[in-house]
């Protein structure tokens, strides 16, 4: 179902002058003088819903010449659509970006609740081959059969629309791997991975999720966990 916005517009309103970003023909930046609407509701697919900035924080809409304006970040958060605003190059990204392995270091990874999980991100194919199947990039996730809290939880920043990833393991007895919104707890996609094969899942919709889950069922017989080639866009 195509997601939308309706806005209710209310008459309390307060004012303010602050630096647009609105193009003219004379200038770039213009200073002018407009609506900051605090009384503004919104509801997205049905459901009252509150616009918040990466922090938490409530901000609102403006109007001016009739129209409305809505924080960028805010509106994709609550619509679930990646977004980067990069200050310093004055510019928006919205949307799909370009491939990126989930080894690189912008991301941070953290295991479970023991200290005996342990993550491992290579190139090495030595670790990456399975078979007549060689992955490029990989995870390699050692994890402690004893615990209850196997997570391996990696933090995105709401910058990412899909994921996509293969994967096999060291387990004589099938495995599901579930991948799960961190932000909500909620599943999104999940695998059977045999022992000694690959699987795969393919462009799992990650849009405005700041942190995703690879979370292996409880398998006493499983020790360890490659993911290949994990992208994500």
């Amino acid at each position: 179902m195509k997601k939308s916005i309706k806005i209710t517009a209310m008459v309390t309103m307060s004012m303010l002058i602050f630096a647009s970003g609105v193009v003219s023909a004379s200038t770039v930046k213009k200073q002018i003088k407009a609506v900051l609407n605090k009384s503004t509701k919104f509801t997205l697919n049905g459901n009252n819903t509150t616009l918040k900035n990466d922090k938490g924080k409530k901000v609102y809409p403006i109007q001016y010449n009739d129209n409305y304006y809505v924080p960028v970040n805010s509106i994709c958060n609550i619509l679930r659509t990646p977004v980067v605003v990069n200050s310093k190059k004055n510019s928006i990204t919205i949307g799909e970006r370009e491939d990126k392995s989930l080894i690189d270091k912008e991301f941070t990874m953290t295991a479970g609740n023991s200290v005996f999980s342990t993550i491992q991100r290579t190139t090495d194919k030595s670790h990456l081959t399975l078979g007549n199947v060689v992955f490029n990039k990989g995870i390699i996730y050692n994890i402690d059969e004893h615990v209850v809290d196997k997570d391996l939880t990696v933090t995105i920043n709401g910058k990412y629309s899909k994921l996509s990833f293969s994967a096999f393991g060291d387990n004589s007895t099938p495995l599901t791997l579930s991948v799960v919104d961190g932000d909500r707890d909620v599943e999104l996609a999940s695998m059977q991975i045999s022992n000694r094969s690959v699987s795969s899942l393919k462009d799992i919709p990650i849009g405005g999720i700041k942190k995703i889950i690879f979370r292996p069922e409880k398998n006493d017989n499983a020790s360890k966990l490659t993911i290949g080639d994990p992208i994500v866009k």
